[in-house]
């Protein structure tokens, strides 16, 4: 299937993560990355984030925050923010693995991303 880049990614990581490797496969489909800098100690700087993507070949840009985020998904033990839509940019992010919820716990964020991919509304 050929997949034109349309999509735009809000993105954030933490320092201590092999970010390199996390967004190699995500390269050829993302037309842009919006990196922010995450509310955290562990934090990696937005900038530095967009540096490395750019080196990697990518189209990326800086923000301190994405003020147009709405919070989808609230954590039920500690009410901390688990995942955000951003409905301008067409994007939305999970701060779990999706993976670790089981295949039918969790494949509704697969189709919805699939149908983002296809230019269906977020």
């Amino acid at each position: 299937m050929d997949w034109e880049k349309t999509i735009e990614k809000a993105c954030d990581v933490f320092a201590d993560k092999d970010y390199g490797e996390m967004y190699r496969p995500m390269l050829p489909y993302i037309q842009e990355f919006v990196c922010i800098t995450p509310p955290n100690d562990r934090k990696l700087e937005s900038a530095e984030l967009a540096k490395h993507l750019r080196a990697a070949g990518a189209e990326a840009i800086a923000c301190e925050t994405v003020k147009e985020g709405e919070v989808r998904f609230v954590n039920l033990n500690d009410k901390t923010c688990e995942g955000i839509d951003y409905p301008t940019l067409k994007a939305f992010t999970v701060q779990f693995d999706p993976d670790t919820a089981g295949d039918k716990d969790s494949a509704f964020l697969y189709n919805r991303f699939m149908e983002v991919m296809k230019g269906g509304a977020l």
